[in-house]
Order: C-alpha cells, then structure tokens, then sequence
C-alpha cells in the first residue's frame, strides 16, 4: 500500500511539474471529454481541435498554445496518463525551434527527477522529405501514398523493397544516424534547411522511417525513447487535420506520464 501511494504521489508531483513548466511558457490548459460516439479516445489531438473549431472565429486569438490532460485508451492494451501539447497555427523554422527547446526543457526537468540523459535518445523523421525524396527518385504519387502508409505500420521492410530498386544511398537515410551523416547524405537528393535537433538532454538520432502512426503528421515528426524501459517518453510531430469542415494545422507533442513515471523508477531501481 505505501509502495502504491508513493507511486501515485511521484507521478502527480511529475505532473504538477511538467504542467506548471507549460503554464509558465504560455500555454492554456483544454478541458476535453474522455469519449466520443460511444468510443474512448486513443488521441487527444483531434478532440482538442475539434474543441477549437466549436469556437467562433472572433473568440479565437491565433496561434493557439493549448495542452490536454487525461487518460488515453490503447486498444488491446491498457490505459495510459497523457499530456497533449499543441502549437496551432502556421508552422516555420521559428516554431519547430521553439517545440524542441520546449521539450528539451522537459527533458532537463525529468532529468532532475532521475532520468539519465545518456539514457534517453530523440530520433527525429519528416514525412514531407520522405515524399520529396520519393518523388526525386520517381516513384508515383500512389506509390508515395502506399510507402508512407507501410512505413506508419512499422512495415520497414518495405525499404529496400522500394527504394533498393532505386538507390541503395536513398535507403542508407531509412536508418538511425547522426544528425551530420543525415543532411550530409539528405543533400545528394533534396534541398532542404537542416533542423537542429540537439540538446543537452539526449542523444539525437535522423531517420526518414519514423513517420509518426497518425495519418495527419504531414512534415517534421520526433520521438523521445527511453533506453532502459524501451518505450517513448513522448512522440510528436507537425499536422494537418480537417476539424468541422475546416482545416487546421500546427505543431505538438503527447507525453506519457505513465512511461515517464517507469523511466524515473527504472532509473531509481538501477541506482540502488
């Protein structure tokens, strides 16, 4: 029973911590229902931007900062805690700076509550070079649709399937690297600006197979593993989404406090 209550206790001062540094940053908190047409919710994206559009346009100030809390159901699987961040609102360089540094500064608070930096890596993916590069090398706007897709199921082989066939360089940005190896190679095929996604924090990884699992990740899209548990702390990324007949887009992030909480107590466990 105490071990239980303490459990609890750590887990709510976790989240009283990550909220409070989410409140200091300028984001307002968004009440939203647990369920929708008799179903539990697996997301909180859309139920939040499904809230907005419920809005007039004359009560909505853009851009939006706005996080959800609450539990999350995953089919065949369990419950889980989540905090839902999300940026609404055009998208730049300046934005995907801001998100990073932004989860950076959660990583550095769950460090002070016991998670190693060694032990956590961001890897980072971006679905629109993925389609660039796919139609650098001529793949048909069908076969790009049907990659990405196979790609969200975690159906990697479908790599050298692809583009082996094409360019076996191609499929070398379809793995884990470093973030110099990456834009170094990215370059031979498309032009783009390099994302600086390092921090103090973790360990960076680029690869082009992490496409995020929600059809509306449309450009950049990270993930935040723990070493030790072997789940995402958090997953995130850039999306488009039609919300009551309208369409919005933005930047965000769920983070998993049940994930979150193991990590700490894996780390606890380790040191003793």
């Amino acid at each position: 029973m105490d071990t239980w209550l303490w459990e609890n206790r750590q887990q709510y001062q976790m989240f009283v911590g990550l909220t409070q540094l989410l409140l200091d940053r300028g984001f307002s908190p968004l009440s939203t229902e647990p369920y929708a047409d008799n179903t539990f919710r697996t997301d909180h994206t859309e139920a939040m931007m499904n809230l907005v559009r419920s809005f007039s346009a004359k009560e909505v100030s853009w851009p939006l900062r706005i996080f959800s809390t609450g539990p999350l159901f995953r089919p065949g699987r369990s419950w889980t805690e989540a905090v839902d961040v999300e940026w609404v609102g055009p998208v730049g360089d300046a934005e995907q700076h801001d998100m990073i540094q932004l989860i950076s500064d959660m990583a550095g608070w769950l460090t002070k509550a016991g998670i190693a930096p060694d032990d956590l890596t961001m890897v980072y993916g971006h679905v629109g070079w993925t389609a660039m590069l796919a139609t650098h090398l001529g793949l048909s706007v069908a076969a790009i649709e049907n990659f990405v897709r196979e790609l969200r199921q975690g159906r990697l082989t479908i790599v050298p399937q692809v583009l082996g066939e094409v360019s076996s360089k191609a499929a070398l940005l379809f793995c884990p690297q470093n973030q110099r190896d990456f834009f170094s190679r990215l370059s031979e095929f498309v032009a783009v600006p390099p994302i600086d996604g390092e921090s103090g924090y973790w360990n960076t990884k680029w690869d082009l197979s992490l496409t995020g699992k929600r059809s509306y990740y449309t450009g950049l899209v990270f993930s935040l593993c723990h070493r030790g548990s072997g789940q995402p702390l958090i997953n995130g990324g850039q999306f488009e989404m039609s919300s009551r007949g309208e369409a919005l887009g933005g930047l965000g992030f769920t983070l998993y406090l049940d994930a979150c909480r193991a990590a700490v107590k894996g780390q606890s466990c380790a040191a003793v």
